[in-house]
């Protein structure tokens, strides 16, 4: 029987594929929902909840520090602001590309506020200036990171 595990071994890799074998036997990842997020090609925790489209350890960090006094500004929309609107008081989402913003604004709760901008013509990067200490968090998760 070790004959065949040491060739199977091998053949993994040489292939490159050992590694896929190391990761399904991850309880970290099972635990943290990294599997469901595969399956559903979306950012999910272990129970199919959104969260945002960081490492979990930085989800984790936020999650630990946020509260529901807080008000937090994002570029870029979607499962974190969705998930930020769990955590947070007011969560205002400015979004560049037109349909994913129809598609997200289907699902926000009251508490989000999504705002439509031209990316090309600098709205976008602007917007954060129509605003003043308004913000306990601004997170950069979208375009123009500049």
């Amino acid at each position: 029987m070790n004959i065949v595990k040491n060739l199977v071994r091998k053949m993994l890799d040489v292939s490159g594929l050992r590694g896929l074998n190391v990761l399904r036997n991850s309880e970290y990842l099972k635990t943290c929902g990294w599997f469901n997020s595969v399956k559903q090609k979306q950012a999910v925790d272990a129970d199919g909840k959104e969260i945002p489209w960081m490492a979990y350890p930085v989800t984790e960090f936020l999650k630990q520090r946020l509260n529901q006094g807080m008000a937090v500004f994002e570029y870029g929309s979607g499962n974190s602001s969705l998930w930020l609107a769990k955590q947070v008081n007011t969560v205002i989402s400015c979004e560049h590309d037109k349909a994913w913003y129809e598609l997200v604004r289907m699902k926000i709760p009251s508490n989000i506020k999504i705002i439509y901008r031209n990316l090309d013509s600098g709205e976008y990067t602007g917007e954060i200036s129509n605003y003043h200490d308004e913000f306990d968090i601004i997170i950069f998760d979208g375009r123009d990171r500049g």
